[in-house]
């Protein structure tokens, strides 16, 4: 299926949230293998991202480039479509999400 980049961040929220709150290490072992091509498609986003700053930022009277959330290529970036497996119902169920966190993940859960 293919996803956003909006819809990955929201995916990579979820998942890293819960890893970090939780103290089960059932569950953590678990969130690690559900979430695994998540975090990978993440880690290029934020490659991506930094090129992006990097190339089209401004600097600040520190010398740090930053980047308007209305730039036109982060915008791009949000936009960038990239393919992903869906995540199983069955393999979520069990770990606990909230309301908000099946939302968020709700386009790429399939039952």
């Amino acid at each position: 299926m293919k996803i956003n980049n909006i819809t990955m961040l929201n995916a990579y929220s979820v998942f890293n949230n819960k890893f970090n709150t939780t103290s089960d290490m059932e569950i953590k072992w678990k969130i690690m293998n559900i979430a695994d091509e998540i975090f990978q498609i993440k880690q290029r986003f934020d490659n991506a991202q930094n090129i992006i700053v990097g190339e089209y930022g401004k600097e600040d009277e520190n010398g740090q480039k930053s980047l308007s959330v209305d730039d036109e290529h982060f915008q791009e970036l949000l936009r960038y479509e990239t393919d992903i497996s869906p995540i199983h119902f069955d393999d979520i169920k069990d770990i606990g999400l909230s309301f908000e966190d099946m939302m968020m993940l709700k386009p790429i859960l399939e039952k």
